[in-house]
């Protein structure tokens, strides 16, 4: 124990300890030097305990990303895999961003499983289908537009469309519509999020092409049906092909398993 004091007083060039008449007591270095090495040691024993939970089977942190897409979907699956895999004491940490970003994220191992829509890069991931979300055009109650209930594609270009930026990837799902219907749409604004896209269709600066939500006032947003089967959103459960698993193998594929058992009902209760 001398020996180890003395080495760490050579290295530091300060004494640690001082005599108190026949005692010795810490120094003022030693004083803040102990501050130091007690934080060390406590974080130094929340790293076993973290190391510890990654191994157990039924414990750990599973980090789940997802787009806007999943918004509503995503923690009511999780909460059928909480209720019907009581023993598995999972911890979830929950990210929202759009499909490009979490799919980065995926890839570099920020998070582990992903539900996202019209993912591009396919060859890193492995993709299981969830369901197709159907596209509606949303348009303000007191427009004309509210009187009737279903849109043809060709009547889509005669409004002005409040859609979102390229990045999101419903954006370039409902550029893909358009090209493949031979329509050029009268996009007459860009906003990044749905709540104002909302705003703007309820004060009747336009129309646009979103899913069904009941997180949208209905009271003041009418969803009319497009008249084509085109007019959807894939959405599909996400996983990096390649990955160093924190959690066992198993506990993932478990994860995975109840997703796609419950996501029928799941999908039905929601839409």
């Amino acid at each position: 124990m001398s020996y180890a004091i003395s080495s760490i007083e050579k290295e530091l060039g300060v004494p640690l300890f001082e005599k108190d008449g026949r005692n010795i007591k810490l120094s003022k270095y030693g004083k803040i030097y102990l501050r130091y090495v007690k934080a060390g040691l406590a974080d130094f024993s929340k790293g076993n305990t973290y190391i510890s939970e990654l191994v157990d089977t039924n414990s750990g942190t599973v980090r789940f990303g997802f787009s806007s897409a999943a918004r509503e979907i995503a923690p009511v699956l999780v909460n059928a895999f909480k209720h019907e895999n009581p023993e598995q004491h999972l911890n979830f940490y929950f990210e929202q961003d759009v499909t490009s970003v979490i799919i980065q994220k995926l890839l570099s191992e920020k998070v582990d499983l992903a539900i996202v829509a019209n993912p591009d890069d396919l060859e890193s991931v492995n993709l299981t289908h969830l369901f197709d979300q159907k596209l509606y055009l949303a348009v303000s109650i007191n427009s004309p537009l509210a009187k009737q209930d279903k849109i043809s594609v060709n009547d889509l270009a005669s409004y002005p469309l409040i859609t979102y930026p390229h990045i999101n990837c419903l954006r370039q799902n409902i550029d893909t519509f358009f090209e493949r219907a031979g329509i050029e749409p009268n996009i007459s604004m860009v906003l990044a999020d749905t709540a104002l896209i909302m705003n703007f269709v309820n004060s009747d600066f336009g129309v646009a092409i979103v899913p069904k939500s009941n997180l949208i006032n209905q009271k003041e947003i009418k969803f009319l049906e497009i008249d084509s089967k085109a007019a959807i959103n894939p959405v599909y459960v996400a996983t990096k092909k390649i990955i160093s698993y924190l959690l066992q193998p198993n506990d993932y594929l478990l994860i995975l398993k109840t997703i796609i058992k419950n996501k029928n009902k799941t999908v039905k209760a929601l839409l």
